[in-house]
């Protein structure tokens, strides 16, 4: 293995007891390998309440958080109107069956700062056969990838 593969590592955690009713999330193995190698960020979260299971590096700059800060808070805390998107409600699977993905949206989200800036995002549902469905979302700044007209 290159010096170059092993600079980029996933962080991951196992999250604490859910309520009642849900199963404790497995560790993410298998997913770390694929986010790394992804140039936008990218975020696993839980389904069911929007908990942060893990980043890659390009999420821990685009946020301007380490992952220890981002694993295990809630999504809201870093892109508060993504659980509000009709988006969402389709990679979360809230509105039960549909497609596994979700067309982009663009939303406001939050630097660790504090500072407010637009990001891109694409949503994507991963169900795992006995363990909580995740929700793969792959982030951008929109100036980042404007076209020329």
């Amino acid at each position: 293995m290159s010096e170059s593969q092993t600079a980029f590592t996933l962080r991951s955690v196992t999250v604490t007891p859910l309520p009642d009713g849900f199963a404790r999330p497995r560790p993410l193995t298998g997913l770390e390998p694929f986010i790394n190698q992804l140039v936008d960020a990218a975020l696993v979260l839980d389904a069911a309440d929007g908990g942060v299971r893990a980043l890659n590096p390009a999420a821990e700059r685009l946020f301007g958080a380490p992952a220890s800060r981002m694993l295990g808070d809630c999504i809201d805390l870093f892109a508060p109107e993504l659980r509000q998107t009709p988006q969402w409600e389709v990679a979360s699977g809230t509105l039960g069956g549909g497609p596994p993905t979700a067309p982009t949206v663009e939303i406001a989200a939050r630097r660790a700062e504090g500072r407010s800036f637009a990001v891109e995002v694409s949503l994507s549902r991963y169900a795992q056969p006995s363990a909580p469905d995740l929700v793969l979302a792959l982030l951008r700044e929109p100036s980042l990838h404007a076209r020329p007209t």
